[in-house]
């Protein structure tokens, strides 16, 4: 019986340190509609080793879907004279596995800063959402006179069947630039907005032939 247990106890300490480790997860979901069951779940690891769980369907990393490098567009949408279908801007985007996210934006140049960053989250199957943050400049005069104040991107999108493509709507609220050196913070200032553009999102992956 001794050694019985002490097996057990290697195998189970074994198994918590196996990452990414495969199992078997209760469904939520199907569980409120009255119809438990159970769905496979990868389990990796967290900040300061703490550990998160991914429903899987269909035997598909979830995250895997959406990590990669792609080639987008953003169109407009439903905006007070701007017509529908109308590019607003173009580029490469990587999404990270750490939910991190960083964006080389073709429609700007890179002398008014082109590159900004975001963070993302799974919210749904195959669906993630993207909080992206950018810092606006005007005429390339310096950090001071031209810049014009934060731009918040927010956008959902769903990765198609394949893997290969992704579609969604983003909203973009550029806020009135604040700025005063004098002023701890002040160029993050988000309390004025000064115009939103909303639109949609088209991706498809950049691979590797």
């Amino acid at each position: 019986m001794k050694t019985l247990l002490a097996l057990g106890a290697i195998t189970l300490t074994s198994v918590m340190y196996v990452a990414p480790a495969r199992a078997a997860c209760a469904d939520l979901g199907a569980l409120h509609a009255g119809l438990p069951h159970l769905s496979d779940a990868v389990y990796r690891s967290g900040e300061y080793g703490g550990a998160r769980i991914i429903l899987v369907h269909n035997d598909q990393d979830e995250v895997a879907t959406i990590v990669g490098l792609w080639k987008f567009e953003l169109r407009a949408k439903d905006n007070q004279g701007i017509p529908d279908g109308t590019l607003l801007d173009f580029g490469l985007i990587q999404w990270h596995e750490d939910g991190t996210e960083i964006t080389n934006s073709g429609g700007r140049t890179p002398a008014v800063g082109n590159v900004c960053m975001g963070t993302w989250k799974q919210v749904g199957p195959s669906t993630f959402k993207l909080t992206h943050l950018a810092l606006g400049y005007g005429p390339p005069q310096g950090p001071v006179t031209g810049y014009q104040g934060v731009v918040l991107l927010e956008m959902q999108v769903r990765v198609d069947s394949g893997g290969h493509t992704y579609h969604g709507s983003f909203t973009l609220t550029q806020y009135m630039s604040k700025f005063d050196p004098t002023i701890p913070g002040s160029e993050f200032d988000q309390s004025t907005v000064e115009f939103t553009v909303s639109g949609t999102v088209k991706a498809t992956r950049v691979e590797v032939n």
